[in-house]
């Protein structure tokens, strides 16, 4: 695709234009942490005066973009591997080990061994002599 041009696509799987974008620009979707954990940059749109109502610019996983003339020096940066790409590369890994430990495909099993430790102390099933089914 030529530069300058964009392609507009209406029926396909998000997580699949996730995966392959090389940054996210949204205002406020939670499409953001996804993208967090896919290790994409991330840029918040919000040119207002008021706050972002999601944490991403705050906890500095993310650029806010505060206007059109910001937006677009932004862009070339986070498009190469430039001190700023790298910062945010950074910070988004402790990100991820502050909310969600790890990303590294293995939640499953340890939400599964938790409750196979856990799940005794949790709930007694009843004595299945005591259970009539008929």
């Amino acid at each position: 695709m030529p530069n300058g041009q964009a392609v507009v696509v209406q029926h396909t799987d998000l997580y699949e234009l996730l995966y392959h974008c090389r940054m996210l620009i949204t205002q406020w979707s939670t499409i953001g942490f996804e993208a967090v954990l896919l290790n994409k940059p991330l840029i918040i749109v919000n040119f207002g005066a008021s706050d972002d109502l999601l944490p991403y610019a705050a906890e500095k996983v993310a650029v806010r973009a505060a206007n059109e003339r910001h937006l677009a020096a932004i862009l070339p940066q986070l498009l190469t591997e430039s001190e700023l790409y790298a910062e945010l590369a950074e910070r988004r890994t402790k990100f991820i080990s502050k909310h969600m430990y790890s990303a590294d495909g293995l939640a499953s099993l340890r939400t599964a061994d938790m409750i196979k430790r856990t799940g005794n102390n949790l709930y007694q099933a009843p004595n299945s002599n005591n259970i009539n089914i008929t």
